[in-house]
């Protein structure tokens, strides 16, 4: 039987997740068990981010985007000079 494989940088976060759990003999298959669980909790982070990132993208009109429509740029806005 064989383990998966995993990279040296997930078995040191995996150690030092269990090590944060109080664990401080860690078998190897249990090390590898967290480092793919982890592996597969930044996979879900990765969906769900794209999934809104997605979306924020289609709610935005192409028509909005630099658009000033709603300013009245009749009336002079103070800048912060003129407030000294």
């Amino acid at each position: 039987m064989t383990l998966a494989p995993i990279t040296l940088w997930e078995a040191q976060a995996a150690r030092r997740k269990l090590n944060a759990q109080g664990k401080r003999e860690i078998e190897m298959h249990v090390l590898i068990r967290t480092a793919l669980s982890q592996r597969e909790l930044i996979e879900q982070a990765k969906h769900k981010t794209q999934g809104r990132q997605r979306l924020a993208k289609t709610n935005v009109d192409d028509d909005e985007v630099g658009s000033l429509r709603g300013v009245d740029s009749s009336k002079p806005v103070p800048s912060v000079e003129d407030l000294d």
